[in-house]
């Protein structure tokens, strides 16, 4: 068994066994205290921003072009195409 085979043994067997569970470990108690600390605003303000999504709040007199749901939309498109195109280029550069 070669070099490079058994680290691939090792990085198998961790993502089986640790991997999974550490990161379980550290995104529940993340988020649990993020909930409580924000004073659950997920819940809260749940129908705040689907009534701003909705267009409630819109005003046809208002000067601009662009409504609460296409700046949504534009946010998350960034944040998430940002997102994909570091981790598209890591994986690459790692490869």
């Amino acid at each position: 068994m070669n070099f490079l085979n058994w680290f691939d043994h090792i990085i198998q067997w961790y993502n089986n066994y640790i991997g999974v569970y550490a990161v379980l470990l550290m995104l529940i108690p993340t988020g649990l205290y993020f909930i409580i600390r924000l004073n659950f605003l997920n819940v809260t303000k749940l129908w705040h921003s689907i009534r701003v999504v909705a267009g409630k709040y819109d005003n046809k007199e208002d000067k601009g072009d662009v409504s609460h749901f296409k700046a949504l939309t534009t946010a998350l498109s960034a944040t998430v195409g940002t997102g994909n195109i570091v981790g598209v280029s890591l994986a690459i550069y790692l490869g």
